[in-house]
Order: C-alpha cells, then structure tokens, then sequence
C-alpha cells in the first residue's frame, strides 16, 4: 500500500463501493493499482459563480454613496436583530443568509460597480502605469500629426522613444514580479526538493521487500502495514519529554486554555474580560484590509467596514450574531476577542534565534547616511542598546543592523505597518519587536504606503502626493515609558528616530521622562528633511529642525553633534538627518563639547 485516503466518519459511512483494478486494466502512468471508489453523496446545488459578474466599485466611492449604503441597511439589519430575539433557536445558518442578502441589496442601490477584468497584469504598479500614459499620449500627438514616419519628425521621434521605455520598464516589473514570486515559494517551501530526491536516489540500487519495520515490529501483511502507519502517525504527533522539547510552555497554554473554559463555561460568563462590547467589535472590523478577494458569498471586506459605525445598527448585529455563537462555537470568541484583548493585535516579544550569518554579511551597511557607523565612530561599543523608531521592514535603509550583526548590538525595534511587521519578523534579529505606534492613544489610524506610511492624523499633502496607492489600518498605540518597563530598560544608547514628518510630535510624548532622567539617551539620529518627490521642501525642511533644536535646548543636557546626508549636500535645510548627543556621556570621554566649548 502506498497512499492513503483520509476522511472524517460521515464520507465514510456513505462508502457504497469499492474495487482495486487489476494492473494494466486502464491506462495510467501511477505506481500502484487503480481503484474505483463509489460514495452515496447528496445532492448538493449551488449557484456557479460568474468571474466576470459587476461587483461593487469601492475604491471610487464617494461620502454621500457610503452615508446612503449605511443608511439602506439600518431597518433591514434592525429587523434582523428583531427577529433573532424572537426566538429561543436560531439557526445560524439562515440568519447568516439574509444578512448577506441585506449587504448586496444595500450595495446593489448605493455603490456603483464595475466589471472583474481577467487580463490584469500582477506586475503593473505606478511605474509601468506612469510609463504607458507617456506613451499613450506620446502615440495619440504623432496621430494628430498624421503618423508621419521617420525620425527627423519629432512626434515620431519622442513616441518611439516613449514606446521603447516602456517596454523596458514593463519588462523590468515583470522580472521584478516573477523574482519575488520564486522568493516566496522559497520562503514558503516546507522541504528540500533536491535533498528529498537526493535521498530518494541513494536508496535506488539497494533490493526491496515486501515488509517494513518499526520498532523492531516486521509488518509484511496488508493489514499489519497499515495498523503499523497508524501508530507511527499516533506517535509522530504524541509530544515527548525531550531535552529539546518546552515543557514549561505547554504547561502555560494548558493552565491558561483551562481557565478560559472555566470561565466561559463552568462560572457561565461569557470571555474573560466580561461581554463583548460594540467597540471591540467595531475595532474588529475596522482591521480588515481594503480591496481583497471576496469568498463564496461574494462578500467583501469594505460591506462591513463602511456598514460598521456608531450610526449604523450593523455593530448591534454583529454583536448579536457573536452572542449567539458564544454558546456553540467558543473558539470563535478565543481566537479573536481574547487575543484582541490580550495582545492587542500584536505585542512586542524577543526572537531567539542565532544572529550571526555566515560569511562577510555581517559588516554590510543598509543606512542610507551612515548613521550606523557614526554611531559607533562617536562611541565605539560592543553589547549596546538601541531604539528604531520607523524600522521599516528591519534591512533596508536599517541604521541599527549593522551595529546588531557586527558589534552585538540588540535593541528594540518599533514599526507601525503591520505588512512590514511580517518582513521584520522573517529576518530573526536578535530584537524586541513592536508593531504600533508610539502615542499617549491607545490607538491611531496608519496609512500604509510602504516606505512613505505614517499616522494619518500627521500626513501631509507632500507624503500624499508620493503614493501612487495606499491603504488605512488601525494600529495600536502604546506609551514608550510603559514598553521601556516591560524591557526594564531606560538606559538607550542610541535611537533612531525616522516616522515621515511626526518626528517632533514623538518627541512630545517623552519630553518630561527626558527632562526628569527616566529615560536616558546617548545619541540621536533624527530625519528632519521634506521631500516631496522631486525635490527638497527648503522651508518645510528648516522648520523641522529649528523645532527639533528648540526642542532639545528645552529638555536640556544634549547638545547638536553634527547632520548626515545621503548626498554631498551636508547644510541646515538640505541634509537628512541631525544628531543629538547626551552632553555627560560626551563629556566623560571627549572632555569638551563637539563645538570645542568647554564641559560643565
């Protein structure tokens, strides 16, 4: 027997049928014998969906349309929550069915739609997108013109120039996007393909029986094979007391899992906690992505974004619907509520992983200014402690990777984005990690815009202007003072403080920890710089940092050190970052002040 078919009791038991075929009675290039199976299955009909069906436009939406799609489920969604009191048994199922009936009836009226276009391109992205419109206008010139062939006619000239560019840039995504497509598979693959079948290979001279053996038991019959695969698979997934194997944190996740069903079940209450609130659900859905694929119901995220808010009656419902299933499914509400209220989305947590990589890696640079090595020039150290705010994906243009990988730095690194999370995570730094932001809220809506993201409270119009697409997401916020007590740590040797234009608001949040000496910084290195994708913002520019110099002359105890540039341009308005040194530090080990004047 080489495969197996596995399937819970119900398919089982409508088995009606079966027979192995004897070899060579169909064609087939398998290794084992055919066998036809015959099952006793219900008729299940379902409505086939149609790929190139119209669906709801919601990106292009506009206020009134979402004010009147709100509006149009009110009385139906109220009804519904009516009728779910009415009665002692509810099937789920059916209540299921007439809300999602409710949410295309809304749509269908208040949202203009648009049709699915099978021949989208994975690669095209605002270059190829901006490429092609220079083309296309390049092209609709030389036909105003009347096609004139030959390049001494410049229409001809600029649209074959236009067209060549394009291809080029297309070609280039397009590579782009198939090399980050064979990166994921990589990263993704659960095994060796080429070690597997390098195993394969050195077993291919050896002679062969019709047995195996397993704990020194010689199974050679069809059904003591089978017996023998079952209880191999029964031991494979029985944890076992090894040296390797985290006892005291499988006790953890027992204790806390019982206390959980003795609070939802036994004491009758409903999540540790006590009842799910409307906020929480709200915030629940306010954390679905724009713009994904819907599932069989056709359903997508933004019908219950736009449908949740303090106006409509889709919390209520919602609410309802998670009351209801209390009762039946309690992994629902651990999954999603309690994680929520215990880890607030995500939590800052240390990998412990091995940080050094093989080879010259190690000493590679990803700052864009080297802050890194400026650091390190101004106070070399082994073992030192840093902050990034504003970490990005944790490599590129990192100011602390180096320090970490070279010189044995570790730290805390501190991201909003949670995609951008994901990329950290999958590094394995020797780090704390914190996904959210810095703030005296508990929460804050983040635009996600890849490099150029930030709290859309202080999102200005020259970040805007930069994003060819963006997305919202409500993030979590915690104060820096509170994530420094779960590290019990206060002494920082170096931050790096990069957050796209909200630097000195920041700053704000921990102005009176600095000024009364909980909290502690060596150096700083602060992006104080204004681009708005073509150039320097000159005004914008110097008003960040005579503010952040206004700033730290307040708090008092640092002093101006230098500024960095990713250019040759090292001036006040036009270089990129600033640096802040802790004037005892400096002093104890230069004896005078960076400017030449003397300690006091």
């Amino acid at each position: 027997m080489l495969d197996y078919i596995l399937c819970n009791q119900s398919i089982y038991r409508k088995l009606r049928y079966y027979e192995i075929l004897d070899e060579g009675a169909i064609s087939s290039t398998s290794d084992h014998l055919p066998v036809v199976v015959e099952f006793a299955i219900d008729s299940n009909p379902h409505r086939v969906l149609n790929s190139c069906d119209k669906l709801p436009t919601w990106h292009k939406v506009t206020g009134a349309q979402i004010n009147e799609y709100q509006k149009l489920l009110n009385d139906p969604v109220d009804m519904l929550i009516d009728k779910m009191r009415s009665y002692s048994y509810v099937d789920i199922d059916a209540i299921n069915d007439e809300f999602v009936d409710i949410l295309h009836t809304a749509a269908d009226i208040a949202i203009p739609k648009c049709g699915f276009n099978p021949h989208t391109k994975p690669y095209w992205n605002a270059d190829v997108k901006r490429a092609h419109d220079n083309e296309r206008s390049k092209r609709r010139c030389w036909v105003l013109e009347g096609r004139p062939r030959g390049m001494h006619f410049d229409s001809y000239r600029m649209y074959k120039r236009a067209k060549a560019e394009f291809r080029h840039v297309q070609q280039a995504a397009n590579e782009q996007y198939m090399q980050n497509c064979y990166d994921d598979l990589n990263e993704t693959a659960e095994c060796d393909v080429r070690l597997f079948l390098k195993q394969i290979k050195r077993f291919k001279g050896c002679s062969s029986k019709d047995e195996i053996v397993y704990e020194d038991k010689v199974c050679n019959t069809p059904e003591s094979v089978a017996n023998c695969f079952a209880e191999y698979f029964h031991d494979l997934y029985q944890p076992n007391d090894e040296d390797n194997f985290d006892n005291e944190f499988k006790c953890s996740i027992e204790t806390t899992y019982n206390e959980i069903i003795k609070t939802c079940g036994v004491e009758g209450e409903y999540l540790p906690g006590g009842l799910i609130t409307e906020q929480e659900v709200s915030e629940l859905i306010g954390q679905l992505k724009y713009r994904k694929a819907a599932g069989r119901d056709r359903v997508q995220n933004e019908h219950l974004r736009h449908g949740v808010t303090k106006d409509t009656q889709m919390a209520r419902f919602v609410l309802s619907k998670v009351s209801i299933i209390m009762g039946t499914t309690l992994c629902i509400l651990i999954v999603v509520i309690y994680h929520n209220r215990q880890a607030n989305r995500r939590k800052y947590y240390t990998l412990e992983q091995s940080l050094k990589i093989p080879g010259n890696e190690n000493d590679i640079s990803y700052s864009q200014a080297r802050q890194d090595k400026t650091v390190y020039e101004i106070f070399p150290m082994e073992h030192g402690f840093f902050i990034e705010m504003g970490a990005f994906d944790g490599q590129r243009w990192s100011n602390t990777l180096w320090l970490e990988r070279k010189h044995g730095w570790t730290g805390l690194l501190i991201e909003a984005d949670p995609d951008l999370c994901d990329k950290i995570d999958k590094l394995h730094r020797q780090v704390w990690r914190l996904c959210g932001c810095i703030s005296e809220q508990q929460s804050a809506t983040f635009i996600q815009g890849s490099a150029l993201g930030g709290i859309a409270d202080h999102f200005n119009k020259n970040q805007l202007n930069q994003l060819s697409q963006w997305y919202k997401v409500t993030v979590p916020c915690y104060k820096l003072q509170t994530v420094l007590d779960k590290l019990n740590t206060y002494h920082i040797n170096y931050f790096s403080l990069d957050v796209e234009g909200a630097e000195l608001i920041v700053l704000e949040t921990i102005k009176e920890s600095l000024k009364a000496g909980d909290i502690t910084v060596d150096i700083w290195t602060i992006e104080y710089r204004v681009w708005d994708g073509d150039k320097i913002v000159f005004k914008d520019s110097m008003k960040n940092l005579v503010g952040l110099r206004n700033y730290f002359k307040e708090i008092g105890g640092y002093v101006e050190h230098s500024q960095l540039s990713n250019d040759e341009i090292i001036k006040d308005g036009l270089s990129l970052d600033v640096v802040f040194v802790n004037i005892k530090t400096w002093c104890d080990k230069y004896g005078k002040l960076p400017n030449g004047g003397e300690c006091s």
